[in-house]
């Protein structure tokens, strides 16, 4: 006994030691610890691996043991060849064993392939127990007897053993609350657990996919005392040959209750696709739950079958039942009350006695959240698909007495009295119960929440981000015109994303016209380019470079002053000109760049900065001539060079009669 380790009558404790390929040829492949008196032991990530033994315990045998440990594994401990090769991993008697957030994986035995307890006490807690193995009950635990069973929050998949794939109790009080149970398999009964000659009950745990090759797909209790289950989820467990796809009760049965819990899809040949019950003097009670898609194909009760039981069977909902009808009682009595029925794909209850649902029952659309028959979903999620939308017409259709939220029960799983479990709950503080908050785990998911862009449905509406016309997003507007601005009357859309040729800015005031929107420079054509409302000279923003040279012309010559120069897209005044200026004397409409300089009174008729003789353009037909006076006796010489001046020239005159213009005593006025 005791391949490495062998304790008697004393306390022993271990941290953080692994124990690997030790063997005993009798018990306690690693430890063997007895007590006369009860002694403990207590071990902190303690690792026990590939140890054997060929009777009791591949890795630990206890007898009057306090034992307790806190981390640490089992892994591929075994017993074999022995006359009595039970507990795979542990094997414990008359004890009390408590494991914590361990992982305890691929042990084999005849009896309980990681666990096997005798007289004892088992509390394993947020641990995993994993592919254990058993030839005969219990593929991960087998407890008989004793002060009784807890688990607690523990993940258990892909055990097997013959009774009770997973877990195996007998004659004891068993707690099995908020334990994850999936793809286990039983040889008979069982596929999960296996209950016997005890009282039990189940809370909060979920049942994926569990089988068992003869009865209850995931449960089987037998003998059982009393037994209360509720806010549970059976989801596609079944049997291959006979009755009870998810739960199947056998023997007498004490007082029975199943409560607020899902059954979906559960699967068996004969009878009771989710639940049989094969008991005479049997007292069940079904009240609140949901069972959707059940299916037997032999005609026996795809939902729930019963065979010489007194049933109650109230406030459930009765959806899509495949193959048979949905409820079959045979024999013993019967109360159901307050029931929904929808889409069976038989009759909805059937009675070998010839009773008849009374008028509290009612055949109608639940309106879950979402769920289709036969689907090839595999989440099985209660809260996200099998509660009731908040339009369903069972809400508050049950009887008088209340749910939580002070109104009439609902019917179904998620609303009936006494609620008092996870259902109301609110787990992130958002002020919505898990009942109503699609994602309790998500304080910015609940009903009273803003829909936004995040993949999640915000607002508990069943839709998501763009689908749900209550987005709070990104608005965006059409833009017709490519500019990058939006039509400022076009239709929004609010997304999360922008369609094609949308974009985030409704500003633009022309959106068939690429050069109008904000960022345009308001130029001289009439139009508002840049979108503020004021057009061309109205605006102070105008790029003066398209705009005009304007010029007043008072005397309406056609010619502007060049010291009234404004630059506009259009004249600021009625007198004003575009671009012809130079008009030097703008109160004379005869005088202008392109008057004629003509002999006045010295002034420049064509604004050439000239006047009269000192003007090169100077018309002459407006000048005087004047002849050559060289005698100066102010008479010209006819013959002399002609000047046409304004002015006289020196040594000009105005006379042309002097015959001899080199001789002051010639000429007209001389004495002969």
């Amino acid at each position: 006994d005791g391949g490495a380790i062998y304790v008697e009558n004393s306390d022993l404790f271990l941290d953080e030691v692994e124990f690997k390929l030790n063997s005993a040829t009798a018990s306690g492949g690693a430890i063997y610890i007895s007590n006369e008196y009860t002694a403990g032991y207590v071990g902190t990530y303690v690792d026990f691996e590939r140890n054997t033994a060929a009777d009791y315990g591949g890795a630990v045998y206890a007898e009057n043991t306090a034992f307790e440990q806190d981390f640490g594994s089992l892994f591929k401990n075994i017993t074999k060849d022995g006359t009595q090769p039970i507990g795979g991993g542990i094997a414990a008697f008359v004890s009390s064993v408590d494991l914590d957030g361990m992982s305890i994986s691929e042990n084999e035995a005849n009896y309980g392939g990681a666990l096997y307890l005798s007289t004892s006490t088992l509390t394993v807690s947020n641990s995993t127990l994993a592919t254990n193995f058993a030839d005969s009950d219990g593929g991960a635990i087998y407890i008989a007897y004793g002060d009784g069973l807890d688990l607690t929050q523990n993940t258990i998949t892909d055990n097997s053993g013959y009774d009770g794939g997973a877990l195996y109790w007998v004659g004891l009080d068993a707690v099995v609350g908020h334990n994850t149970f999936e793809r286990n398999d039983a040889a008979r009964y069982g596929g999960a657990a296996f209950g016997l000659a005890s009282d039990q009950y189940l809370e909060g745990n979920e049942f994926f996919h569990n089988n068992a090759s003869q009865q209850g797909g995931a449960l089987f209790l037998e003998d059982a005392e009393a037994s209360s289950m509720g806010f549970n989820n059976f989801c596609k467990n079944s049997v291959d040959n006979s009755i009870g796809g998810a739960m199947s009760f056998k023997a007498p049965l004490g007082q029975t209750d199943i409560y607020q819990s899902v059954f979906v899809e559960n699967e068996a040949p004969i009878a009771g696709g989710a639940i049989s019950v094969n008991s005479a003097q049997s007292d069940v009670i079904a009240w609140a739950n949901n069972f959707l898609g059940n299916s037997t194909p032999a005609q026996q009760g795809s939902a729930f079958y019963a065979y010489d039981s007194d049933i109650g069977f109230h406030i459930n909902i009765v959806t899509h039942s495949q193959f048979s009808n949905a409820i079959r009682l045979e024999g013993g009595t019967a109360d159901l009350t307050y029931n929904v029925f929808w889409q069976n794909a038989g009759s909805d209850y059937s009675d070998s006695s010839g009773g008849s649902l009374d008028d509290s029952n009612e055949f109608m659309n639940p309106m879950l959240m979402d769920y289709s028959a036969l689907s090839t979903d595999d989440t099985c999620d209660p809260i996200g698909n099998y509660r009731l939308k908040y339009a369903s017409p069972l809400r508050d259709r049950g009887p008088d007495n209340h749910d939580l939220d002070g109104s009439v029960t609902d019917v179904g799983a998620f609303g009936a009295e006494p609620g008092v479990d996870y259902w109301f709950y609110d787990d992130d503080a958002d002020g919505f119960i898990y009942l109503y908050d699609c994602d309790d785990d998500d304080y910015d998911v609940n009903p009273g929440a803003t829909e936004v862009c995040d993949g999640k449905d915000n607002d508990c509406d069943f839709l998501i981000d763009d689908a749900d016309n209550d987005l709070s997003a990104t608005s965006y507007y059409p833009d017709v015109d490519g500019d990058s601005f939006g039509d400022i009357d076009g239709e929004e859309i609010i997304a999360c994303q922008a369609p094609e040729n949308y974009i985030d800015d409704d500003s633009d005031c022309d959106d068939e016209t690429y050069a109008i929107n904000p960022n345009a420079s308001e130029i001289c054509d009439g139009e508002d380019n840049n979108c503020d409302g004021e057009t061309d000279d109205d605006d102070d923003d105008l790029d003066l470079d398209s705009a005009y040279d304007w010029y007043r012309d008072k005397d309406g010559d056609g010619y502007g002053n060049d010291n009234t120069a404004t630059r506009a897209c259009l004249p600021p005044d009625v007198d004003y000109i575009e671009d012809i200026t130079g008009d030097c004397n703008d109160n004379n409409f005869d005088i202008n760049p392109e008057a004629i300089e003509i002999c006045d009174e010295d002034i420049d008729n064509n604004c050439d900065g000239l006047a009269n003789d000192d003007d090169d353009d100077l018309d002459l037909t407006s000048a005087k001539r004047w002849y050559p006076d060289t005698d100066k006796d102010d008479f010209g010489d006819p013959n002399g060079e002609v000047i046409y001046a304004c002015e006289k020239p020196k040594n000009y005159v105005s006379d042309n009669t002097d015959c001899d213009d080199t001789n002051t005593d010639i000429n007209p006025e001389a004495i002969e």
